[in-house]
C-alpha cells in the first residue's frame, strides 16, 4: 500500500505531472504525463534524495546522484526519455 507524502517545501516542478508516493521500500514513485509525448511515465527515486531535491538547496544532479539522467530530466522538465528522443533523436 502506498500513501501520499505531505509537502515539506514548495514543489519545484514547473510542469503538470504532480504526484508522488512513498512505497514501503524507501523509494518515492514520481509519475505523470510526459510534456512532449503525452505518454505516462514513472520513476522511482530514494526518499532521502527526493526530499533533498524538494528543499531546493541543491541541483537535481547533486541531490539525487543515484538516479539516471533520463529520470532527472523528467523531474526537472517533465520530459521522459522517449520525449527527449522525439525532440533530439539519439
Amino acid at each position: 500500500m502506498t500513501t501520499e507524502l505531505p509537502q515539506r517545501a514548495p514543489v519545484l516542478f514547473p510542469f503538470r505531472y504532480k504526484r508522488y508516493f512513498e512505497p514501503q521500500n524507501a523509494l518515492v514513485r514520481v509519475f505523470g504525463r510526459c510534456e512532449i509525448t503525452g505518454d505516462e511515465y514513472e520513476c522511482f527515486v530514494p526518499t532521502d534524495e527526493f526530499y533533498t531535491y524538494l528543499q531546493g538547496e541543491k541541483t537535481v544532479g547533486l541531490a539525487m546522484p543515484s538516479i539516471n539522467v533520463g529520470d532527472r530530466e523528467f523531474l526537472m522538465t517533465g520530459t521522459s526519455p522517449q520525449g527527449w528522443k522525439k525532440m533530439w533523436g539519439k
